[in-house]
């Protein structure tokens, strides 16, 4: 097993703009909003590309069981790193235009190949959907691009859908299996049954215990929601590709992540654990500097497969 644990924060001391988006929330209630707009999620009829994103980069647009993948690059005359992004949302929000400033900052510091795809959402879905639609995406993606070399990569929920996804491609062996995994903030057992979480619950600013039970629900669908499906921090981490971990101090997935850095340690897979501190939940994706060093951090993580 090799384990390798970074501390990146610099300390305690937050950006003044982290700070100001901190009190914004608190100021807001955004717990609450979240969860009045949780049972009426809504859905846009808006082009799911960004305008922006349409006019920098070249947009390849695919159907598959009637949903958008999206893929954009400023060159597609060659292979590259390819980028598969699972946004978060609880699995029933749609992808938010924060999402789209990240991955267009992403793309432009590390010049990666980038795929997002649209998911079924709960609750009109159920993981099962979800995970049907995801594993033709990919093989779809893999013929498409043979000679690129793939990431898997989610935020929050889309960070726990993404390692419950790299499990079920090892059990299939499918093959090409992707280089790399990135999980920023992940959801990582539906369950929410580490007592640890109660620690860091009354820190965060953006989830809440409600919340994420009403969202476990959904997408399960009434199913065992301590299957890896659903909480992959149950499933096998063998023969997983290099798996970066970012995670706050201060966000309730806090205690999964430690116990996720616990599991790992009889594994054959090269586990990396960039732990921040003070950070709200899923605030690599934020518009504040920390975003930055998030990204910065990402870049040398990819850039170690190429040295």
């Amino acid at each position: 097993m090799r384990t390798h644990v970074e501390k990146v924060s610099g300390g305690t001391r937050m950006s003044l703009q982290a700070r100001a988006i901190e009190r914004l929330f608190k100021q807001f209630r955004f717990q609450k909003i979240l969860n009045k707009q949780m049972k009426s999620p809504g859905r846009s009829t808006k082009n799911f590309v960004p305008i922006k994103i349409d006019k920098k980069y070249e947009v390849v647009r695919q159907n598959v069981q009637g949903r958008e993948v999206i893929t954009f690059d400023q060159d597609f005359s060659q292979g590259n790193q390819h980028l598969i992004f699972f946004h978060g949302g609880g699995y029933i929000f749609e992808i938010s235009l924060i999402h789209w400033k990240f991955l267009d900052r992403l793309a432009d510091r590390n010049e990666n190949r980038t795929t997002v795809i649209n998911y079924p959402l709960s609750p009109e879905s159920t993981y099962r959907e979800t995970f049907e639609m995801l594993l033709e995406s990919y093989e779809l993606l893999a013929k498409t691009y043979p000679k690129d070399e793939f990431v898997i990569m989610g935020d929050s929920a889309g960070g726990g859908l993404a390692l419950a996804f790299i499990q079920e491609l090892v059990r299939r062996d499918f093959r090409p299996l992707p280089n790399q995994v990135l999980l920023l903030s992940p959801f990582l057992d539906m369950t929410l049954s580490n007592p640890d979480m109660e620690n860091t619950e009354p820190l965060d600013v953006i989830l809440s215990r409600e919340f994420l039970n009403f969202c476990a629900e959904v997408y399960a669908g009434g199913d065992d929601k301590e299957q890896e499906w659903l909480s992959p921090i149950n499933g096998s981490f063998n023969n997983l590709p290099d798996t970066a971990v970012f995670y706050s101090t201060h966000e309730m997935f806090y205690a999964d992540c430690l116990k996720l850095k616990n599991n790992v340690k009889t594994a054959n897979s090269t586990f990396h654990f960039f732990e921040y501190e003070n950070m709200p939940h899923d605030w690599g994706i934020l518009p504040i500097p920390e975003r930055d060093q998030v990204i910065e951090d990402i870049y040398q993580f990819f850039s170690s497969r190429r040295r």
